[in-house]
């Protein structure tokens, strides 16, 4: 019995460890996991897009998603948006605009889809949670990131192969779009699938669950399942009014928001102020006009524990190309 209790100290220990090397994106947001699932769900639902960009995504699938992930390759981003930032709308749009090929463009709708979630991300998830968690610092940065992916379902083999693949029109088309040269591209983008080896370590869900136990906010799987539905949304809703859109005006990066709650969490350390009981979501509520985007899925805390989306809408699944 003392052997089994100090086998799952130590994996915890090591999982938690695994959390501090978790590379640090410093702009947060929602990881690959949540935008895998995302992109899958829209694979799965094209009956929701037009016909014409829905054949696009159903001949495409493989580059739609890679491009779900492409935007986060840039480790170290930042927080403040500038015109050459891989999550500024001017990126994504030029990559649309300069698409030369159905799989590009396959590319850029799941590249600019990736900046829709993280609207959401950005601007209320990760600011809300981080002014909710008792300490500062990279853990609660991690935590917050972690624990969405932690939820949905996705493949991360998938994940990774995806990265592994040649994707060499995406590639110098994001590139040229952010004025970037190729060789530190190759290795953020290493980085980034190795990184996806840490997350499927097998001690890191009971990590994960120790945390939750002792500085999750409290309600976080309900505000959690609210911020992943209206993120599902928001993409849906993106690409089938991407001109007029709510997400559109926001700003992907949340360089507002984020600086807040940075400042509140400085204030809270230099003050020693003790964290004050607040329901999450109140601090950066979501405006009006992105709220009322329609919600394509219900989640539900299901097994393991995982999310699982009842699609509100009755759309057959279709296939797509891997």
């Amino acid at each position: 019995m003392l052997t089994k209790h100090i086998a799952r100290a130590a994996t915890a220990l090591i999982a938690f460890l695994v959390v501090l090397l978790y590379p640090d994106r410093q702009a947060l947001a929602w990881g690959p996991g949540v935008h895998m699932a995302i992109g899958e769900y829209v694979l799965g639902n094209l009956g929701l897009l037009t016909p014409v960009m829905a054949e696009v995504l159903r001949s495409n699938g493989s580059a739609f998603l890679y491009g779900c992930l492409s935007a986060d390759i840039f480790l170290g981003k930042g927080s403040t948006v500038h015109p050459t930032h891989s999550h500024n709308w001017l990126v994504g749009q030029k990559l649309l605009t300069t698409a030369a090929s159905p799989r590009a463009r396959a590319h850029a709708l799941g590249y600019l889809s990736h900046l829709a979630a993280d609207t959401v991300a950005h601007n209320y998830y990760v600011p809300n949670m981080l002014s909710a968690m008792p300490m500062a610092g990279r853990i609660s940065h991690v935590y917050t990131e972690m624990l969405a992916d932690s939820l949905v379902q996705w493949d991360r083999r998938k994940a990774r192969r995806l990265l592994r693949q040649e994707h060499a029109e995406a590639d110098s088309a994001l590139l040229a779009a952010m004025r970037r040269k190729a060789l530190p591209f190759v290795i953020k983008k290493r980085l980034v699938h190795d990184s996806l080896g840490l997350t499927g370590y097998k001690g890191l869900g009971l990590s994960m669950n120790i945390a939750r136990r002792h500085f999750a906010p409290r309600g976080v799987e309900a505000y959690v399942l609210d911020m992943l539905e209206l993120s599902f949304g928001v993409v849906v809703d993106f690409l089938r009014h991407p001109d007029t859109t709510p997400s559109r005006s926001l700003d992907p990066v949340g360089t507002r928001h984020l600086w807040s709650v940075r400042q509140i969490l400085h204030q809270r350390v230099q003050r020693k102020v003790r964290l004050g009981r607040r329901t999450l979501g109140t601090l950066f509520p979501v405006e009006t006009h992105l709220a009322a985007v329609p919600r394509p899925i219900r989640l539900t805390l299901g097994h393991a524990p995982m999310l699982s989306p009842t699609p509100r809408w009755g759309i057959r699944p279709t296939g797509t190309d891997g």
